[in-house]
């Protein structure tokens, strides 16, 4: 319990150091030497990633997860992977390799990656936004790639956000018939 606290002051520190340190992604996944034998991916080392996964699926298992917990790591997450290492390695722990899909992604609760679908429909907003980002940016901005593991309802208010559904719902309004075309009278 007493672990948790520090994690949780951590979590909550952490936003504030994104938006001072230029070089954040640097710092938190410093160059390895060849003998490093923490986690590691591309030579650098993966120790805060793998202890912010860890405390994410520890908060979003909570049922009432601390928002701005969430929102604090997903943020870091997503700082993360502006570096290629950083990126390749969350959608290592993430996005794993399909084997055969039997069950929607957000019900396989012993994996990161249904924890992190869950986020996509939060009820805060801010935390489903930073979520989805954090999954799009894994994907490398492929819809397709997004839509097969995450599903497309799950995906479906990140693509209207960025304008990928097709049609906008706001430009439907403006392309239909005025009231006295309707065949309903």
């Amino acid at each position: 319990e007493k672990n948790e606290k520090y994690q949780t002051m951590i979590a909550k520190f952490l936003p504030i150091m994104i938006n001072t340190t230029a070089q954040f992604p640097e710092l938190f996944l410093p160059l390895v030497e060849t003998n490093f034998s923490g986690p590691h991916y591309l030579g650098r080392d993966m120790s805060v990633a793998k202890g912010l996964l860890r405390h994410l699926q520890h908060e979003a298992s909570k049922k009432s997860g601390n928002t701005m917990i969430l929102m604090s790591i997903v943020s870091v997450l997503n700082k993360l992977t502006m570096l290629r290492a950083g990126r390749k390695y969350l959608r290592s722990e993430i996005l794993p390799p399909l084997k055969k899909v039997t069950k929607r992604p957000e019900e396989e609760t012993h994996l990161v990656k249904s924890k992190v679908v869950k986020l996509m429909t939060h009820v805060d907003n801010s935390v489903a936004v930073l979520a989805s980002e954090l999954i799009f940016t894994i994907c490398k901005h492929n819809v397709n790639r997004m839509i097969k593991y995450t599903g497309y309802g799950n995906s479906a208010g990140l693509f209207n956000r960025h304008g990928l559904m097709g049609t906008r719902m706001s430009g439907v309004a403006e392309e239909m018939s005025p009231d006295e075309d309707s065949d309903t009278e």
